[in-house]
Formats: structure tokens, C-alpha cells, sequence
């Protein structure tokens, strides 16, 4: 069965955005392998909320991406795929610096499966935890 980790590969090498919100957000999609996905974005004024920190939506959309690809990785190209469900817990506010979603497959069936990720600020160390968060997801 031939996944979508090849086509994903290829957009880590060439544009880094993987679909047309990754490029309004400004979301970098920087490392892929089976079961696993990075995204990184640098902090800017547009993704801060009223209050100058990064609005829960953004981090929730990096991890949905994270959690996301790295779960399209293991579909058949040939299918599609969604979140049905998406739980997230926010550690500590961002003002500014360089955030790093990591995604990966903790389980995956035929028809399901369930993902989580972590994002932590400028390097990943458990210190620089600022979100954790999973998901279901379903192949249609």
C-alpha cells in the first residue's frame, strides 16, 4: 500500500507549507517520517490574540497539523483522512520565539486512529513545554 510519506517528503524539501492555512499562518512543515511530523512558525504580530500572546487557535491548528500528517503517513494515497476529535491542554502563554510541533501515531487501524503532539518555544525540552494535545482520527 502506498502511503502519502513520499509526497510529504517532498513538500518538506521544496515549499515547507502543506496546505494554502500553512501558508497564511506561515506554518512550516520541516520534518516527516513514517508515523512523525514537525511543524515550526516563528511567533508574529498576527498570530497574537488582544492580550499580545499567540491565540490558542494557532497552536491548536499546528497541532492538528502535527498530529494530522503524521497519521497521513501511514494512509493509503489513495484515501482521505480527518480529525474527529482534537483535545488540547495549554502549559504556558508565547509571546514571542520560534514554536516546534511535533506530531506522532501512538495508534492506527483501519479505519481509525489516535495521534498526539507536543509544542514546545525555541527548543524542544520538557522546560519549553508550552502544549500537550491528541486527537482522533478516521479514514474515509
Amino acid at each position: 500500500m502506498p502511503t502519502r510519506l513520499r509526497e510529504y517528503q517532498k513538500i518538506v524539501e521544496t515549499t515547507g507549507f502543506h496546505a494554502p492555512i500553512g501558508e497564511d499562518l506561515n506554518l512550516h512543515f520541516t520534518h516527516i517520517q513514517k508515523g512523525k511530523a514537525r511543524f515550526e512558525l516563528e511567533v508574529e504580530k498576527r498570530h497574537l490574540n488582544s492580550i499580545d500572546v499567540v491565540q490558542g487557535g494557532i497552536l491548536t491548528a499546528m497541532a492538528d497539523a502535527a498530529m494530522g500528517l503524521a497519521f497521513g503517513s501511514l494512509v493509503d494515497k489513495n484515501r482521505k483522512f480527518a480529525t474527529m476529535e482534537l483535545k488540547m491542554s495549554f502549559m504556558k502563554p508565547v509571546m514571542k520565539g520560534r514554536l516546534i510541533a511535533e506530531g506522532w501515531v501512538v495508534k492506527k487501524g483501519k479505519r481509525a486512529g489516535f495521534a498526539e503532539s507536543a509544542i514546545y518555544l525555541n527548543e524542544i525540552s520538557e522546560k519549553n513545554l508550552v502544549s500537550k494535545s491528541s486527537s482522533s482520527l478516521i479514514v474515509l
